[in-house]
């Protein structure tokens, strides 16, 4: 894109927990950088425009976390939680690319892919990312990218030299320990097919990546340390936080916490010693004055039952101002987590202000500095960590508050949301010249004639787009109604955009849109008429469309049918030829040509576009509703270059004064026409069909006079299946019983018509 803005896509599970919110807000600032930015998520709980949650194919197998035996019975995979070893079945595809597709409103420069165990495997980003010539960053939360399942490796170092060449202590059972490594080989040879870069989510995942058998090769690693958002988490409410939870004043308080305080990741057993440590250095008065603050959803009964000082359970706080307001009322936080990426709290409460002691884990060492925002200690050392716990107790208080604030600053410089943007900003810069150009001009080709009564809305439709058009070239064909004053007050308005021709003489609707279409001058060209309503994202669905399939040179879509004053109807434009039932049918052999030939239009002008043509353009006029929509399908359905995009991109407006509409009485004709010829399998009422059907239809007239071998081919097929099915055996009794009741129907007129 010109102006170096990108489209960004990201994927995650969800919308509300863990390592989504972080995502979500830097997916909503490069929104406001003026980038396009969509949220793919397997869980959607927010209104949210970002967030477009992406539906199971019907056959996903539910038992994405058993272990399939050759039987077809799921079991249950034992497993050490320690390691959340979460990815069982790599090769289980969630949603087939085109579904993916379909879903996407843009086509992206660039994807990050954050946590998506039990939702899209590498398998499915592998081939969005083909499908889409995609750049993609897999973003290092933890170490699920480049393990064979787990997101948490300890001691293992399978990660390093390779799953399948471990015994993988995650699974506990021997016969399945070899899942881990056919996992890692998957992930692996997706990484290396589809290019696929890490993206680091703390220095200590840097490392990690670095170290890796699957990453170890990367050119160069970005990490983006946290996305702390300062707008919430800073230190303006400290005078007021401690009065906000009941806390005394005069107290220290010492935080800590984590979702789930059981899970041995976090630590808390070693908090708990720590802290039995730090009583035992205290006397009973300095004791009486030290306070633990718990929060958690998930408590560790059993270990937080040995605290003996004060203490206050708090419930896990999701409001986040709530919770900025908690880290301004401690003293102290502690981070006790003996394995982990982060944890975002460690940054959270340094951004309010808050001074840490943490043992060396995940993003310690980038945010608590020995002595000017807190003490790092060895990791699982508790008794060092009591004793730094010891030093902040026994800091003046103007002393915290400075170490605070060294803390605030550096996440400010190094963690923050603003921070997180600029590294994103800086991958933009790095593979600026990986991306792929999807940009494309825009050119609309209006007619008019006398139509002022709808003409402001389909202008103003128009207009509104999301991506709006380069230009907009009108013909008028010698209105006599205010339709010329109306255009001219828009081209007063829009002289940039909109063009106006005022034809010398009459040309008729066919020779009109020959005109328009020659003097578009951008690489797409929409068709449109004086008197629908386009819907705000067509002209970006339709461009998302050719971006999906460089070899198309048309999109014809459907349209929503209203009436005159807009009251929509429950039908849409396909469904008055019949062609919706067909394209969602699951007839074999399906050809749009023949269709097109033998049951009717089903482009319409107003929703077709299609790419400039090299040459201009000549429409034939001399055969009555073989206009210039139905003349441009048999062109593109030859070339077998259309694409029929099943979504109503607009309404199409029925009134009295339209020269060409839809049919509406005749929808239950139309759709039983196509159900007898290709369901009831009567080779002699399908050839009766064509029969008459050639003989009053233009269609054919105008194959024969432009494209007779065309005719000849489609009629001696058509013509040929119907008589070779008609010789079938199983087929006898059916066509007896057939010119049974044709020659009966015709006897009873014979007897009701005869004179008395």
């Amino acid at each position: 894109m010109g102006s170096g803005k990108r489209n960004i896509l990201f994927v995650t599970l969800g919308d509300k927990t863990g390592a989504d919110l972080p995502l979500l807000k830097v997916a909503n600032a490069l929104r406001l950088q003026g980038h396009k930015v969509q949220v793919l998520v397997k869980n959607k709980t927010e209104l949210n425009s970002l967030v477009t949650q992406l539906p199971v194919k019907p056959d996903y197998d539910a038992g994405i976390n058993m272990i399939i035996r050759k039987d077809k019975s799921p079991v249950a995979l034992k497993r050490d939680v320690k390691y959340l070893f979460n990815t069982i079945n790599e090769n289980i595809s969630y949603q087939d690319t085109n579904t993916i597709l379909d879903h996407l409103k843009f086509i992206p420069h660039i994807i990050f892919v954050g946590v998506i165990y039990g939702f899209l495997s590498s398998d499915d980003i592998l081939r969005l990312s083909q499908a889409t010539k995609t750049v993609v960053y897999n973003i290092a939360v933890d170490m699920n990218h480049f393990t064979g399942g787990c997101h948490f490796a300890w001691e293992c170092q399978g990660y390093r030299q390779g799953c399948h060449t471990i015994e993988c202590p995650a699974i506990l059972e021997p016969q399945f320990k070899n899942l881990a490594g056919k996992n890692f080989l998957i992930k692996q040879g997706n990484v290396q097919r589809g290019h696929f870069k890490i993206l680091a989510g703390t220095a200590w995942t840097k490392k990690q990546a670095k170290e890796s058998l699957i990453y170890k090769n990367q050119d160069r690693f970005f990490n983006i340390s946290s996305a702390v958002d300062m707008s919430i988490y800073n230190t303006r409410q400290r005078h007021i936080a401690k009065a906000i939870f009941d806390l005394h004043p005069d107290k220290f308080y010492i935080l800590a916490g984590a979702e789930n305080t059981q899970d041995k990741r976090k630590g808390y057993d070693y908090f708990v010693e720590a802290i039995s440590l730090f009583w035992e250095k205290l006397s009973q008065d300095r004791r009486q004055k030290v306070e633990i603050l718990s929060v958690t959803r998930i408590l560790d009964d059993e270990a937080h039952g040995k605290i003996r000082f004060g203490k206050k359970l708090i419930p896990y706080i999701k409001d986040e101002r709530l919770l900025s307001c908690l880290y301004q009322a401690a003293d102290v936080y502690v981070n006790c987590s003996v394995e982990d990426s982060g944890p975002a709290m460690l940054m959270e409460a340094a951004a309010c202000g808050t001074p840490v002691v943490s043992f060396d884990m995940g993003a310690a060492k980038e945010f608590v500095l020995s002595e000017r925002t807190g003490f790092v200690v060895a990791n699982k050392d508790v008794k060092a960590l009591a004793e730094s716990l010891e030093r902040v107790y026994g800091m003046p208080g103007e002393l915290r508050l400075k170490m605070g604030a060294a803390g605030h600053k550096l996440v400010s410089e190094t963690g923050s949301l603003k921070q997180a943007v600029t590294v994103i900003e800086d991958i933009l810069t790095y593979h600026q010249e990986d991306f792929q150009d999807f940009e494309k001009s825009v050119s609309v080709a209006m007619c008019t004639y006398n139509g002022a009564a709808f003409i402001r809305e389909q202008l103003d439709s128009i207009l509104a787009q999301e991506l709006p058009p380069n230009e907009i070239v009108i013909c008028d064909d010698h209105s006599t109604d205010d339709t010329v004053n109306i255009l001219e007050s828009y081209r007063e308005k829009y002289p940039a955009i909109i063009k106006v021709f005022y034809n010398d003489q009459q040309l008729g609707a066919v020779k009109n849109f020959e005109k328009a279409i020659n003097l578009c001058s951008c690489d797409l060209i929409f068709l449109c008429d004086q008197d629908d309503i386009w819907f705000p994202h067509k002209t970006a669905s339709v461009i998302n469309i050719f971006n999906r399939y460089p070899n198309i040179k048309a999109i014809s879509h459907n349209l929503q049918i209203c009436m005159a004053d807009k009251h929509l109807t429950n039908l849409t434009i396909w469904d008055t030829t019949g062609f919706l039932h067909y394209l969602r049918s699951s007839y074999r052999n399906k050809n749009y040509l023949p269709y097109t030939v033998f049951f009717g239009n089903v482009v319409t002008g107003c929703a077709l576009c299609i790419r400039k043509p090299v040459n201009p353009v000549s429409f034939k006029s001399d055969i009555p509703h073989v206009i210039h929509d139905y003349q441009l399908a048999i062109h593109y359905l030859l070339e077998d270059s259309i694409h029929f995009h099943d979504e109503c991109l607009g309404l199409y407006r029925q009134h009295a004064g339209q020269q060409v509409g839809a049919v509406l009485d005749k929808v239950v004709l139309h759709t039983r026409a196509v159900k007898m010829y290709y369901e009831l399998d009567n080779p002699l009422w399908n050839l009766l069909y064509l029969k008459k059907r050639m003989a009053r239809e233009g269609i054919f007239r105008y194959l024969e006079n432009y494209h007779p071998s065309t005719l000849k081919s489609l009629y001696k097929k058509a013509r040929n299946n119907n008589i070779h099915n008609a010789l079938r055996p199983r087929n006898w009794l059916k066509q007896s019983a057939f010119l049974f009741n044709i020659v009966l129907s015709r006897v009873k007129r014979l007897i009701t018509t005869s004179p008395e």
